[in-house]
């Protein structure tokens, strides 16, 4: 059976896909019901788009549109203007649909595009005579005009085929200029240029082309350079208009419509065959009669030559075909066992003849026993929630958009079981048209696998969920003993054990604030050091009612647990100490804090005041105060680091540490 994708079929096929359901929300901009499509049309795009004597607009794209709307039960209303004004009106939303837009990777960043319903080459305009230009190449350097915001303008501008590009408001505009003697080329689409030099009557402009085009079909064969593939095009996210006109354009073109209005716009102007078959047959036959004749002659003589010849060589023909035929066999045994040993299924389909051959590990998969072609039900097999993607997927290998097609997805066995799988296809054959001729591919239960994911994922959020109830509860008991400290201090009347038990307080708010920034923190295992340091300052504040100001000021840094418990026990002690002892409850005192990355993987915090100092006589490394030992230990012994004093300037300490928790 000949197997044709026909241009046809790949609308209806399109159309089935773009018609399957989708979330509600997934047009950001819906067509309010009952209300017209809003359009527009270019001023002179002959023949797709032209402007009547009465100011509406007219053509083939123009008329396309108004019959797909109209299959559509809709309603349209059409503008016209320049170009460039309505491509951009279309991007703001203020249009719903234009008729005529070809396709192109930056359009398809801020426009939706249909399948694709013509497709059309660019080429060159130049005066009669002009013999130095006669590819894009010849344009370097050359003063070349084209339409603002037309394919052809962005296209030049993508390929640099020249740095002295004119933009005109129309080409109409531009075929003036170029006839009136003004810049060097036009580089306009092939089909329009040629309707517009018949239209004014220009006789001295001509096409570097010597070729028409023949069939503007999108199943037509490829054109080679500049070609544009036009579509409808709506704002960017109304898939669901998207979806409608796709629909709307497989009708148009099953009903016959698509054709009659294709006949009625380009009919008279796209070249048609000179001869026809039977004459071409018979010119054939004239000619090739007597040669054949001779032909059979000569080879008659030659052929009783070869006969002696070749019987000679018989025998040993035979003996090698046996040889072949054994070699032949070995391989399908090797073949056939290569593919009885994978875990994979195997399938390939002849898509001229429909048929195809399935692996028994592919039909073990979906408990088939391939009785039925499997192939013509395989679609209807996908989840629902997969299908649109998958066949979309095919769809877009079929067409030659991409090299081969992979899909993990659900698909439901003879036992009404869903099943997840990992689907792979290729295209190995194509015809000279760029159709599907055969196919094969694989496909791999992973059901296993796949449930396996789940119960890892979950395993994942339980645990997340633990830490963080686990550093909820750290905090939650700190603040606790923090609140039963609040009320020892409130029976104390000794200040020297009232000061004790505020230092304590004050070092287990360090450590609560750090479970704190955990508990809101979504990694559980860094926090933000400057954010960190900020919210003890500001708890350091409050306890002990300082009007002191701080800057806290460096590089974004993410610590573990481990660092910052210590490092926030340290800031603690050195600014606790600042309050009770260097300041005197001026606002203009000030403290500081820098953190910053160094070379060699480390980190130095410095901290700052302003206040009276510790005095010189003082050796604060062997000091017999609790929070200066703090100090000392937490940074040697915590932190793997050093600290230094500098005394010069009120009281500065420096902190070095490695990044990193220490391993002990």
């Amino acid at each position: 059976m000949e197997y044709k994708i026909s241009f046809r079929i790949i609308f209806i096929l399109f159309a089935l896909v773009a018609a399957m359901p989708f979330q509600a929300n997934g047009d950001s901009q819906q067509q309010p019901p009952h209300q017209p499509l809003k359009s527009a049309s270019e001023l002179d795009y002959p023949p797709f788009s032209l402007i009547r004597e009465d100011g509406t607009p007219d053509g083939f794209s123009v008329d396309l549109l108004k019959a797909v709307v109209q299959t559509l039960g809709l309603e349209i209303q059409f503008r016209v203007g320049p170009w460039h004004e309505i491509k951009q009106q279309l991007i703001d939303g203020e249009l719903d649909v234009l008729p005529l837009v070809s396709y192109s990777k930056e359009r398809d960043e801020v426009l939706d595009f249909t399948s694709p319903y013509l497709r059309m080459h660019g080429t060159i305009f130049v005066r009669k005579g002009e013999k130095s230009i006669r590819t894009s190449s010849d344009l370097k350097g050359r003063e070349v005009l084209t339409m603002r915001g037309d394919t052809a303008n962005e296209y030049a501008v993508r390929n640099k085929l020249t740095d002295k590009l004119i933009l005109t408001e129309s080409f109409e505009e531009a075929l003036k200029k170029l006839s009136a003697g003004e810049h060097d080329a036009v580089f306009m689409q092939h089909l329009v240029g040629l309707q517009l030099i018949k239209q004014m009557n220009i006789t001295n402009v001509v096409s570097v082309d010597s070729f028409p085009d023949a069939d503007l079909k999108p199943t037509a064969k490829p054109l080679s350079g500049f070609e544009q593939k036009f579509c409808f095009a709506v704002p960017e996210g109304r898939r669901r208009l998207l979806a409608q006109l796709n629909e709307g354009l497989a009708v148009v073109i099953t009903n016959g419509s698509y054709d009659a209005l294709y006949e009625k716009w380009f009919g008279p102007i796209l070249p048609k065959a000179r001869i026809n078959t039977l004459t071409l047959v018979r010119y054939l036959i004239t000619i090739l009669l007597p040669l054949l004749l001779l032909i059979f002659i000569i080879n008659f003589w030659y052929m009783r030559k070869e006969i002696n010849r070749k019987t000679a060589h018989l025998t040993k023909e035979i003996s090698e075909r046996r040889q072949a035929e054994k070699a032949l066999k070995e391989s399908e045994e090797k073949f056939r066992l290569a593919i009885e040993a994978t875990t994979d299924g195997l399938w390939d389909w002849n898509v001229e003849t429909d048929a195809v051959f399935y692996s028994q590990r592919w039909l073990d998969i979906l408990s088939e026993d391939a009785v039925q072609p499997v192939h013509e039900t395989w679609a209807d097999r996908i989840h629902p929630d997969d299908k649109a993607d998958v066949i979309a997927s095919v769809y877009s290998h079929l067409s030659g958009e991409t090299d081969f097609w992979r899909k993990e997805h659900r698909l439901q066995d003879k036992n009404d079981q869903w099943k997840w799988v990992l689907g792979r296809g290729r295209v190995v054959k194509r015809n000279s048209q760029g159709q599907p001729v055969r196919m094969i591919g694989t496909m791999t239960d992973i059901s296993e696998r796949k449930q396996a994911e789940e119960k890892l994922d979950a395993a994942f959020k339980e645990r997340g969920v633990l830490l963080q109830e686990i550093h909820h509860r750290v905090k939650n008991n700190l603040q606790i003993i923090n609140s039963l400290i609040n009320m020892q201090l409130g029976e104390l009347k000794d200040e020297a054990s009232s000061q004790l038990l505020k230092d304590t307080q004050s070092r287990i708010l360090a450590m609560a604030s750090v479970h704190d920034s955990l508990y809101q923190s979504t990694t559980l295992s860094k926090i933000v050091l400057i954010p960190y340091l900020r919210g003890l300052w500001s708890t350091i504040a409050r306890t002990y009612g300082s009007v002191a100001g701080m800057h806290i000021s460096g590089d974004k840094l993410e610590l573990s647990i481990e660092q910052c418990i210590p490092i926030g026990l340290v800031v603690n002690e050195i600014l606790t100490n600042a309050h009770k002892y260097a300041f005197t409850g001026d606002r203009e005192e000030v403290s500081r804090i820098r953190v910053e990355k160094t070379s060699g993987n480390k980190i130095c915090i410095t901290i700052s005041d302003y206040g009276k100092g510790l005095p010189e006589d003082i050796d604060w490394r062997n000091a017999p105060t609790l929070g200066l030992k703090l100090i000392v230990s937490l940074v040697e012994y915590q932190l793997d680091g050093t600290v230094e004093l500098d005394r010069s300037n009120g009281t500065t300490f420096i902190i070095r540490f490695p990044e990193g928790h220490r391993q002990d």
